[in-house]
């Protein structure tokens, strides 16, 4: 009788391919340590971040954000375990994650790493494979790699009079701008603006606040922090701040910063005496420039003048609303002296005026108010959990830290041609911080209103060069490859990436087997910009959106990228050998 033999093309088609999303984190010692088999040390690990080549560095082992991992494939593997660390030696205290369940030669480690460099790394990855039956293969050689800010310090831009603006920095969530030759407010600053009692605020003499966006406004050279504009220089420094969402282990900073930057000088224009007038926009990169300017984020807000109906005021508050009547109110900026505003999510001097300080406010300053809240659980990407050593759990809410300073996409410009807009307007103040103007009543019955829009930056998952996506993963034939144009099969569980947004603290990713809103569909939450999804043989379809906690409660979710198809091959087989 003829004997018919079966084996996969590829050792991965042997693997008993177990689901992701039911997978979990195992240490060394629950993967078969005393029944080591004769394989070989997985070669050719590195870490990536797929939609670029290399980062702006230059430098293979150096990232702005968390990257992904690939390793050439292991004959005879089932599936492969790949740990992360502080240390060359991989002891447990240094280990900040450990997982056993890919089962192709890739990885995506869904927690976000913070800023950390050294000598000659600061993070180091090893993998190991192991068989069906437990056994674990020998490690691989480490890799070593950093995570740290690609760009330099953040540098000086243009900005019109009154503010600040400078570059983002690629993997940055926040930025600290330092006003250097700020003086701080005295006892004297009650008797100053009518607030009771007088304050004298504790800290520095220099002023140290955070935002989300990358322009500031220079309040702290104006009214009500000096009895009149200072017409003189500002001399001012930002650092980028990266602040870590999720779970993390072996004690890692939750936040971590870059440098400072030089020294740069900016002007504070003296306050024009005339009437309030020429409203525009300034600040984020802007994504569309039309009849109404469109940015990736909230940006600065620019008058000229100081008079409104009631006559020349010393303080002004930007209002900003989703409707030409300016009725629909959705940001309030806090009162201030200087002609012009830029929310800001944390100060380090009190906020003045603020807080129960300021009568006759028609609405609470968003300034005021806390960070958003998003009730989900994250991370579960690819079903890994944190090491059970780390004592940390995936989280079931994720909160903003800070004011929620950030405005959600309006209909984003579609063919060109702006859909939707945010309106605003500037009102005059009493030195206590009370209206003494309607908003409605300015913008139905003057001109003194302007327009812009929200297009913020999406989650791409595809190369808009080549209309490739970016993905990768093993072929039929047991090779590493990546998705091209038209190449778009994998087999097993594949690798799936984005551009990352500016914007975004975590993403979420969805697929089905249909491009439209009517399939079912599964998801899971990640803070990196990769994940493995856990597919069935078939065609598949999946897309990722953003999620922004600078956005107030409710609003935080981003918009969708398009759908991305690509197909899981069943295993191949063929008939080898003969005889009876």
């Amino acid at each position: 009788m003829r004997l018919l033999r079966l084996f996969a093309a590829t050792a991965a088609v042997l693997a008993v391919a177990g689901s992701v999303s039911a997978s979990a984190s195992v240490s060394p010692a629950r993967v078969g340590a005393a029944s080591t088999i004769a394989f070989r040390a997985p070669t050719g690990l590195r870490g990536f971040l797929p939609e670029l080549a290399t980062n702006s560095l230059g430098n293979a082992n150096v990232f702005s954000r968390t990257p992904a991992f690939t390793w050439n494939p292991t004959p005879g593997a089932s599936r492969y375990e790949l740990m992360l660390s502080t240390s060359k030696l991989f002891r447990s205290n240094g280990v900040i994650w450990d997982d056993a369940s890919m089962t192709t030669p890739v990885a995506a480690v869904p927690i976000a790493l913070p800023w950390i460099t050294g000598s000659p790394h600061s993070l180091y990855a090893r993998v190991r494979p192991i068989k069906s039956n437990g056994g674990a293969g020998p490690w691989s050689t480490e890799y070593g790699f950093d995570v740290r800010w690609t760009s330099g310090v953040p540098q000086q831009l243009p900005a019109p009079g009154g503010l600040v603006r400078w570059a983002p920095v690629p993997g940055a969530t926040s930025y600290q701008v330092w006003y250097v030759n700020a003086q701080a407010p005295t006892t004297s600053f009650g008797a100053t603006t009518g607030l009771s009692p007088a304050i004298t605020p504790a800290g520095p003499t220099t002023d140290i606040f955070s935002t989300t966006t990358n322009v500031a406004a220079e309040r702290e050279y104006y009214p009500p922090y000096l009895p009149s504009a200072s017409d003189g220089p500002v001399l001012w420094r930002v650092r980028a701040v990266r602040e870590v969402f999720g779970p993390l282990a072996n004690g890692l900073p939750r936040v971590s910063y870059g440098p400072w930057s030089d020294m740069y000088t900016s002007a504070a224009p003296a306050l024009g005496a005339g009437p309030l007038t020429d409203l525009s926009t300034a600040g984020p990169p802007m994504t569309f420039a039309g009849d109404a300017p469109f940015y990736e984020y909230t940006p600065g807000f620019v008058f000229a003048g100081s008079a409104g109906a009631t006559g020349a005021a010393r303080l002004h508050r930007v209002y900003v609303f989703t409707d030409s009547d300016c009725v629909n109110d959705v940001f309030d900026g806090l009162p201030v002296g200087s002609p012009a505003y830029a929310p800001r999510t944390k100060e380090n001097w009190p906020r003045l005026p603020g807080g129960s300080n300021i009568l006759g406010q028609l609405v609470p300053a968003r300034e005021l108010q806390s960070g958003g809240t998003l009730d989900v659980g994250i991370p579960t990407s690819g079903g890994s959990t944190p090491p059970a050593s780390s004592g940390t759990g995936a989280p079931t809410t994720l909160q903003g830290d800070g004011a929620p300073i950030g405005l959600w996409d309006n209909d984003a410009p579609d063919n060109g041609t702006p859909t939707g807009r945010y309106y605003w307007t500037v009102v005059t103040t009493t030195d206590t911080g009370a209206d003494t103007e309607l908003p409605q009543d300015i913008c139905q019955r003057t001109s003194r209103w302007s327009t812009f829009g929200i297009a913020s930056q999406p989650a791409e998952p595809m190369d808009s060069a080549t209309s490739a996506p970016y993905a990768r993963g093993l072929s039929q034939v047991g090779s590493l490859v990546v998705a091209g144009a038209q190449r778009r099969t994998f087999y097993g569980t594949p690798l799936v990436s984005w551009a990352a947004s500016r914007e975004a603290n975590a993403y979420e990713v969805q697929w089905r087997k249909t491009a439209n809103e009517t399939g079912a569909a599964d998801h899971l939450y990640t803070f990196s910009t990769a994940t493995t999804l856990p597919l069935k043989p078939g065609r598949w379809y999946y897309r990722i959106r953003g999620i922004n906690m600078s956005l107030p409660t409710g609003a935080s979710i981003m918009a969708w990228s398009q759908w991305v198809g690509i197909v899981i091959a069943q295993p191949k087989f063929r008939v080898v050998g003969g005889g009876k």
